[in-house]
């Protein structure tokens, strides 16, 4: 068996952002926080509050996690890293939310062994889920003995007008 495990950099992270004692919580991102342009500030005072804000720091730190072993957070981080040039605070709550479920699971790990050899593949949409331009989300996942050998998630090139359509749009 092959353990991947990121506690300890996940440890460093939050150390590093000040939110080693931030509440855990176990999902990614509650249906509540909706990102858009219209968040962004609008006057200079919050702009320049802001700007003391490490979110490029954050956000990039939050990248290495999900490029080595939090693959969940994938689409969230695509969101966020959006709005580095000129966030809000909803922004950043969601950022410090994200940075709350790699500590409610940072002791998790990926485990590698050899099952069944068996190829299997999901996917997913998310019907208008960009608030400026009402493009769906999409993705997939395909793993290969238990392991993901695949995955992208990213938004569609057109507008789709159903539920039907969402699904029969091509990833192009």
């Amino acid at each position: 068996m092959l353990w991947l495990s990121q506690e300890k950099y996940i440890k460093k992270v939050l150390e590093r952002f000040n939110r080693k004692e931030a509440k855990p919580v176990g999902i990614p991102l509650v249906s509540h926080f909706k990102l858009s342009s219209e968040l962004c500030p609008n006057d200079d005072k919050e702009k320049e509050q802001m700007r003391k804000i490490s979110y490029a720091s954050t956000v990039g730190c939050l990248m290495y996690a999900m490029v080595c072993t939090w693959l969940d957070i994938s689409y969230l981080v695509g969101v966020v890293s959006g709005f580095h040039a000129n966030l809000g605070k909803w922004h950043w709550q969601v950022v410090k939310w994200i940075l709350r479920y790699l500590k409610g699971t940072s002791h998790y790990c990926l485990c590698f062994f050899h099952n069944e050899v068996v190829l299997e593949g999901f996917t997913d949409v998310d019907m208008d889920g960009d608030m400026d331009t009402r493009k769906s989300s999409i993705g997939y996942l395909y793993t290969f003995v238990d392991a993901v050998v695949s995955w992208v998630s990213r938004l569609q090139r057109i507008v789709a007008l159903s539920k039907t359509e969402e699904k029969y749009i091509k990833f192009g």
